[in-house]
């Protein structure tokens, strides 16, 4: 009985660890799942990031939108554009006070008594700003404002989040 059991002992300690077939299989699974996870992970900082500018561009637009309707609705006159050519600035008449919107360089500036506010942060680019005064039947003035945003974010494949815009405000 003394010599089975050190049989059975001396069979156990050799078979002790792994061999090298196995040791290649436990490191290729763990390279193939480390591989899929980091595709993942990566995967979700891209949505992260492509739904974080698309967020920026759309509450930079309503934040600008707002801000020009507010204005042009309490609006008592509407200095430019004066005519029916477009023009790449909007000056009007609040109460007693002059207010002005421009792009200056990227962004979107509002001049109040001068004094500029930014409406649009660094995050966003505005382009193609232009205002064009529409004849109405009514009698109220009538704005019509297009811009273009663009996200500074890096999307996948190098591209940038862009959407374009166009809406009319008119006087009460």
């Amino acid at each position: 009985m003394k010599q089975c059991n050190s049989v059975t002992i001396s069979r156990l300690l050799r078979n002790r660890g792994f061999t090298l077939i196995e040791l290649i299989i436990y490191s290729g699974i763990l390279v193939i799942v480390l591989t899929f996870t980091g595709e993942y992970l990566y995967s979700i900082g891209q949505a992260r990031i492509n739904n974080a500018a698309r967020v920026e561009v759309a509450q930079a637009a309503q934040l600008i939108l707002n801000r020009v309707k507010y204005d042009v609705v309490n609006s008592q006159t509407i200095v430019t554009p004066a005519g029916t050519q477009p023009s790449s600035s909007l000056s009007l008449n609040v109460g007693e006070n002059l207010i002005t919107y421009y792009l200056n360089e990227d962004i979107l500036d509002r001049d109040f008594n001068d004094v500029a506010d930014r409406l649009s942060s660094n995050q966003t680019k505005v382009s193609d700003l232009s205002f064009n005064r529409i004849a109405n039947p009514s009698g109220n003035t009538t704005i019509q404002m297009r811009f273009t945003l663009t996200s500074q974010a890096q999307l996948t494949g190098g591209r940038n989040v862009q959407a374009s815009f166009q809406t009319t405000f008119s006087q009460r």
